[in-house]
């Protein structure tokens, strides 16, 4: 149980005294009198102690220096506590005031005794001070006295004077003057009752000579990434005691913990709240070992509770807590506070308090509803800016997503060659950000993480060689490249804060340069089992950003036109059968009525699809006619034009950004559905052919127009990032960057089969255009490890390849032996061929079915086994 009052009105403190030690120090009162010694007690706000030893008079002369218009006290306290039952609290107090007949007239030193925790102090029977000199200089109040080593009462502690003694200080300070109460009694105000009051714990050795005046104070402050849960603190100059102030925007407990993860296992945590029922304040120092509610360290085999000088209040939906512990405790249940960087883990229930059990006295309390971590130095005390803080300094910037649900921050330091980068994205689940030189997922170094419901966050450094979950860079043989600083989890928002180097050396990372990026991020409602396995997804966009120069810009319109050609192509073709088989069948039907109406002996002798033949008008004529000079019709220049403009236009719809880079990309996006629209006709069991209803050899010549078009865009693909003054593909990065060789060696292997595929060297060198036409298994593979997205149109292309090999496999099973024989005729030997009807082919071209142009495949055993034609 420690003192505490509810207070009324209370805001944030820190800043208040900031403002009023730059205020005070203009205007600083000194001691009147010559000291040897002087400490800094408090460095928010700003309290000195000065004195000096008499030790032939056994005396010492103090000097009490600190910013207020009410009063300051000192004390002494074996257990650090403003008073405990074994031997209380002496302390000293320093007022003034300027105003006839009120107390502390002129100025006062009262030598003060306090025997109860909590309780108002007493002013001792014997004042065993003299020499009293009060002053006050604006802001600054400093009171002087002289008193023994040792009194000798009960009522007052004895100084130890050895230099290898350290004595526990406290001290608090009110802005309020001590008033006289009935009955001759001093009523001081409590220094943890009022809105700008404030107290603390250091430790001093009277004995060692001491100019502490004369350096900084540690003092530090940290809040979380939302900024509502806010630490100050401060370390006396023997680095032997730490004070902390502590506020969280909740009504319900609070908890700060320490450890060397960033979890709440084996974590050292000190839990507080305020009892509106009783009107107490609790707080318990524990240990987690686990997941569950931490141990008291009473409780625990060795342990005690190491929290002093505590005080805990509530007021307009802010919980406080002031308390101080030594940096040692020599408790193992405890954290060693060092000039080491440790995390700390924040926790607070918006509305429920704690418990204390009447029946085991054991604390209890509901699990946690905000929660977070931080990575700190007591001793230099970083502190990390909330992600939506409006950034101007230079490598700074920041960027929010178009939606606003995810935004970025960073801070370059250039000195340090590293940058320190906040995400924060709307949801509970996991976050990341990615670095590239594209917009594509794969080739993309990310960071992810997530806030755990034990409130540990959980951050790694991973590569993505494709569109899967990446791959941690230490399981590939990299490192682990970044610091967690922070992370919270509040109102819907998970915030993560961590700095990494701007140039890693890890292979497995894109260094950051002054040039612009790409800037992925990514997140999703769920946290993840571990670095290896998180779900996919559920939203996810990319930007374009300059580290350095803090510009950012997001990407619109950005998408894949390979998926639009694909969709626009594929429902043509769709609507083009469902028109051709319906034309087919209405036309089987005029034939059939045709039929029904003539004579037996005339439809006999008159074929029924001749009396239903109907001569092509002079359009239609006109539309199949050959272009001049060319070997290919109007109607298929018409569908090439249209084609063509597809593929151009929604290049140059999505191209982004609309730079020589956007365009070679949205190039290199349709690529991957072309590669499609070759491998399409030139398969003889192609779908293609049952959707137009024409033969192969009509519908190769869609595969060679294709084929050329297709190399054409990949030059297009490579030769704009050549000429792009992005520095992207360069001699060094081709052959340095497998990503940007196995292009090269898919857009050569392209360009061979566009030469060799030309009408001069396929009809006057068949077997060599034969053969290197098998370098599209070079195009098709390469440019898979090229791009992942060409990887997913080739897996489609190997569909169609492999559907049409397994049916000529399945043909194959029954394989016709043909009969030859010999005929003598009067023009001389006639070879007559007999070849037996394919057993899947007796139903398919039976009667009707027969048509001009069908063919059979023969092959010649002794000429060429594997090779068959169509006959």
């Amino acid at each position: 149980m420690v003192a505490a009052v509810k207070n009324v009105g209370r805001t944030m403190l820190a800043p208040l005294f900031l403002v009023l030690t730059l205020l005070g120090a203009l205007a600083a009162a000194t001691p009147l009198r010559q000291y040897d010694n002087c400490q800094v007690l408090s460095g928010v706000p700003d309290i000195r102690l000065h004195w000096k030893v008499d030790y032939e008079a056994e005396t010492i002369a103090m000097a009490i220096e600190g910013i207020s218009s009410g009063y300051i006290a000192v004390g002494l306290s074996e257990e650090g506590d403003m008073a405990n039952r074994d031997d209380g609290a002496d302390a000293w107090l320093v007022s003034r005031s300027d105003v006839a007949g009120d107390f502390c007239e002129g100025g006062c030193v009262l030598d003060l005794w306090n025997s109860e925790e909590g309780i108002q102090p007493d002013v001792d029977q014997q004042q065993d001070i003299s020499d009293v000199l009060v002053r006050q200089n604006g802001t600054y109040l400093v009171g002087e006295f002289v008193r023994p080593l040792n009194p000798g009462t009960a009522q007052d502690s004895a100084i130890s004077v050895d230099p290898e003694v350290a004595m526990n200080l406290i001290w608090a300070y009110h802005p309020f003057r001590p008033v006289e109460g009935g009955e001759g009694a001093t009523h001081i105000p409590n220094h943890y009752s009022e809105e700008t009051a404030w107290q603390g714990l250091t430790q001093i050795m009277f004995g060692k000579n001491s100019s502490s005046c004369d350096r900084p104070f540690v003092v530090g402050q940290w809040s979380s990434p939302n900024d509502d849960f806010r630490m100050w603190w401060d370390i006396d100059e023997t680095e032997t005691w730490i004070n902390f102030t502590v506020e969280a925007d909740c009504t319900g407990y609070v908890s700060l913990g320490m450890g060397a993860l960033p979890q709440m296992q084996d974590q050292d945590d000190i839990v507080w709240w305020w009892d509106d029922r009783t009107g107490e304040g609790h707080i318990i120092d524990t240990w987690s070992p686990d997941l569950e509610i931490p141990d008291e360290d009473t409780r625990l085999e060795g342990g005690r509770d190491d929290i002093v000088n505590a005080t805990i209040w509530q007021a307009d939906g802010v919980t406080y807590a002031t308390f101080a512990r030594l940096l040692d405790t020599g408790d193992v249940w405890d954290w060693n506070i060092t000039h080491d960087d440790f995390y700390i883990g924040w926790a607070y229930h918006w509305d429920d308090d704690g418990r204390i059990s009447k029946r085991t006295g054991k604390a209890s309390y509901s699990k946690h509803t905000h929660t977070g971590t931080g990575f700190v130095n007591f001793f230099t005390a970083p502190s990390a800016p909330p992600p939506e803080a409006a950034v101007d300094r230079a490598g700074a910037g920041e960027y929010t997503s178009p939606g606003g649900q995810f935004r970025v921050a960073w801070q370059l330091d250039e000195a340090q060659e590293n940058i320190e980068m906040t995400m924060a994205g709307r949801t509970n689940g996991w976050i990341s950000v990615g670095f590239s030189p594209d917009r594509f997922m794969s080739y993309a170094d990310y960071v992810t993480g997530w806030v755990a419901d034990d409130g540990s966050v959980l951050l790694y450094d991973t590569w993505s060689p494709d569109t899967e979950i990446p791959r941690l860079d230490t399981a590939r043989g990299g490192t682990e490249d970044h610091v967690l600083v922070s992370g919270a989890q509040a109102d819907g928002w998970t915030t993560i804060t961590f700095t990494r180097p701007l140039v890693t050396g890890d292979r497995w990372d894109i260094d950051i340069r002054d040039e612009t990026a790409f800037l992925h991020w990514a997140l999703h409602p769920d946290d993840g089992v571990d670095g290896e396995d998180y779900p996919e997804h559920t939203e996810y966009d990319v930007a374009q950003v300059n580290f350095f120069s803090g510009e950012a810009v997001s990407l619109d319109n950005g998408g894949n036109p390979s998926l639009v050609i694909g969709l626009v192509c594929g429902g043509a073709l769709l609507l083009y059968a469902l028109a051709h088989y319906c034309l087919k069948a209405a036309k089987a039907s005029r034939v059939a009525l045709a039929e029904r109406g003539l004579p037996a002996a005339e439809r006999a002798g008159k074929p029924a699809k001749a009396t239903a033949h109907r001569q092509s008008n002079r359009l239609y004529g006109a539309w199949h006619a050959r272009v001049p000079g060319c070997n290919f019709s109007w109607a298929s220049a018409t569908f090439f034009a249209l084609y063509l403009g597809l593929n151009v236009g929604l290049v140059a719809y999505y191209a982004q950004p609309r730079d020589l880079d956007g365009f070679a990309l949205s190039f290199g996006y349709v690529c991957c559905v072309n590669a499609v629209a070759v491998m399409l006709p030139a398969m003889k069991n192609s779908p293609l052919l049952l959707l137009v209803g024409e033969p192969f050899e009509r519908t190769v010549a869609l595969h060679r127009w294709a084929g050329r078009l297709l190399a054409v865009f990949c030059a297009l693909h490579g030769g704009l990032y050549w000429a792009s003054d992005s520095g992207k593909v360069t001699w060094e990065s081709t052959w340095h960057d497998s990503r940007y060789l196995y292009g090269t060696i898919s857009f050569i292997s392209a360009w061979v089969l566009f030469f060799t595929s030309l009408p001069w060297v396929r009809r006057g060198s068949w077997e060599f255009f034969f053969w290197t036409h098998y370098t599209y298994g070079v195009f098709f593979v390469f440019g898979a490890l090229h791009s992942v997205p060409f990887k997913h149109w080739t897996y489609a292309c190997a569909g169609i390849y492999f559907l049409d090999k397994a049916i000529r496999f399945v043909w194959g099973l029954w394989v016709g032996k043909a009969q030859v024989e010999v005929v003598e005729s009067a023009g001389g030997d006639v070879l007559r061929v007999h070849f037996p009807v394919h057993p899947l082919s007796r139903g398919a071209c039976a009667g009707d079915n027969k048509k001009v142009g069908q063919y059979h495949f023969l092959n010649f055993p002794q000429v060429a086994p594997l090779q068959w034609h169509p006959y």
